[in-house]
């Protein structure tokens, strides 16, 4: 199939320098088909400059498809400066990794008196830069997609999107941005998959829709998600109780087509990328990877894990809410109306997603509690073998005598 692109939203005060430590960075960084980073609001780096406000006497043609398209086929080159549309010259031959710094021309940046970055705190505090990583990123892929019509680059029909925080946010957003912007036009085959991790926009956000689309390129809602997008999936964390990160979950479709998929864990927000310490993110990267493959995105290094794994980390969030109270499970009450689990009450099932894997790997065995009858020894020698974190919650709990 027609090779994916891939666009990565960092969340505030994160960028590509998390690359170690946050999942949305690490994937990012071991993405090996077409693929975009943006970095969050008020995350300065030394690889790019913090994000500022969009000032482009050029924006609406940026963003009308004809304009644009006919800008792009007149393209001569790498050079310096505008061409004769009046857009930045472009490469008529592509590679799988255009020069981040080529898109840095899009943006102006606030200095104090003493030189430091005005953006930084506005950045932090409400999300200012959100829109103008929108821009860049529609600049990007319009580019991409005509290097691979012009060039031996294998075009494409796939726009995958992932992001954590107000970068989820941005990139429902940018899913808006780009059902307007008017690929489906050009290839009626074009579709957008969103990733999103936890998403927020914050209480004092930066996605209030200002001016119209050719002026800003804000369009749409963060609570319904367009007719271009495919597929849906979000890791939403259960116990965060801060009123500033009141999280996203679209509940408007656009059609019946539409593939949406919510995963509750939980946890606070950060935990849902700590992949390298955190349970939740364990299985949030597990299925971020696995629903990124199968969409087309190339990656190097997955982080996927064998569904007895994924039990064992299940197992793991059990543990820590049996020892540590019922308090670490109790759902925030300024989420509890926007995320459905179908299991919260389960004394050990964490959501349906954990229900569903336990089922198709123990299936004799949830016959047996549900029967209150004996469970063989050959049944409870695999769990010891295979999964002993869970042998020891159903211990915990009752469903299995020690």
């Amino acid at each position: 199939m027609p090779e994916a692109v891939t666009i990565y939203c960092c969340g505030t005060r994160y960028s590509r320098a998390n690359k170690a430590v946050e999942a949305v960075a690490f994937t990012w960084d071991n993405t090996t088909s077409r693929k975009f980073i943006l970095d969050g609001p008020g995350s300065p780096t030394d690889e790019t400059p913090i994000r500022g406000k969009v000032d482009d006497p050029n924006l609406a043609r940026i963003l009308k498809t004809e304009d644009l398209m006919k800008a792009l086929e007149k393209g001569d080159g790498l050079g310096k400066g505008l061409n004769k549309a009046g857009l930045p010259n472009i490469p008529k031959t592509g590679s799988k990794s255009l020069a981040d710094d080529k898109f840095q021309s899009y943006r102006s940046y606030s200095t104090q008196k003493d030189g430091s970055p005005a953006m930084y705190s506005k950045g932090s505090l409400f999300g200012v830069g959100t829109a103008d990583n929108v821009i860049m990123a529609i600049q990007w892929l319009w580019e991409q997609f005509y290097v691979g019509k012009k060039s031996d680059h294998t075009s494409f029909s796939t726009i995958n999107l992932v992001g954590f925080s107000r970068g989820a946010v941005t990139c429902i957003m940018l899913a808006h941005a780009i059902d307007e912007a008017g690929f489906k036009k050009k290839n009626d085959a074009m579709k957008v998959n969103i990733f999103n991790f936890d998403p927020v926009p914050g209480s004092s956000h930066d996605f209030k829709i200002k001016g119209t689309f050719d002026s800003t390129g804000r369009i749409g809602s963060p609570d319904k998600l367009p007719k271009i997008v495919k597929e849906y999936n979000s890791v939403l964390m259960e116990n965060v109780t801060s009123s500033l990160f009141k999280c996203v979950s679209p509940k408007e479709f656009s059609n019946a087509g539409q593939l949406i998929k919510e995963y509750p864990l939980p946890g606070q927000h950060g935990d849902s990328v700590a992949f390298l310490s955190h349970p939740s993110a364990k299985i949030a990267i597990h299925l971020c990877h696995n629903f990124l493959t199968r969409n087309g995105t190339e990656i190097s290094s997955k982080r996927n894990i064998s569904d007895f794994q994924l039990l064992e980390e299940y197992a793991e969030l059990r543990l820590k809410v049996l020892d540590e109270g019922a308090s670490v499970r109790q759902i925030a009450k300024q989420r509890e109306n926007l995320i459905v689990n179908v299991k919260r009450k389960d004394l050990f099932y964490i959501n349906g997603h954990h229900c569903e894997i336990f089922r198709a790997n123990f299936p004799e065995l949830v016959i047996k509690i549900n029967a209150n009858d004996y469970i063989p020894d050959f049944i409870l020698k695999k769990l010891q073998i295979q999964t002993p974190k869970t042998l020891k919650v159903l211990n915990r709990i009752g469903y299995i005598p020690t």
